[in-house]
Parts: structure tokens; C-alpha cells; sequence
């Protein structure tokens, strides 16, 4: 099959177990996001979104569909040479 015609096929629908971060979890990992940097000197910030998607599923974005989830990390940049390169780093 073509990479053309596969990206065009592709589906994205994640399903995830509906239990939410416990407090230790939560607290755990957003001290690891504080202590996070990148060898690029960009300024990249990492936030800890608390959301209830629908039990039918919830389109975020452009990434797919999410069911189940409560929990997410979304990241931004500055528009800058390095911005994303920091971001997926």
C-alpha cells in the first residue's frame, strides 16, 4: 500500500482505563515535570491537564479519538528555531 493512502486511512482511537492518578501519582509526577530540561535552552512547558472525557469517546485536537482518559500532559514552546525540536527532546 502506499505511505499516501495509508496516512489517509489511519484511524487513531485510544481506550484507557477509567481510574483516576492517585494523589502519590499525581504529586510524583508533576515533581518530575518540574525538574525536566532540554540541551537546547528552549523554554518548554509541560502542563498536567485533569479532564473527563465521555464514556463514548472525546476528539482532542487533531490526534484522535480518547476514551476513558482523565489525565493528560500538553506541551508548548516558543516559536523559535529549536522550539519544537526542545519539545519532542
Amino acid at each position: 500500500i502506499p505511505i499516501e493512502e495509508t496516512i489517509k486511512k489511519r484511524v487513531s482511537t485510544r481506550t484507557y482505563d477509567s481510574k483516576r492518578l492517585s494523589v502519590y501519582d499525581k504529586e510524583n509526577l508533576l515533581e518530575e515535570i518540574s525538574k525536566l530540561t532540554n540541551p537546547f535552552g528552549e523554554n518548554v512547558r509541560i502542563h498536567f491537564i485533569e479532564k473527563d472525557t465521555a464514556s463514548n469517546g472525546e476528539k482532542l485536537g487533531t490526534y484522535g479519538v480518547i476514551k476513558g482518559a482523565s489525565a493528560f500532559l500538553g506541551v508548548t514552546t516558543d516559536k523559535t528555531e529549536f522550539g519544537l525540536v526542545a519539545a519532542g527532546y
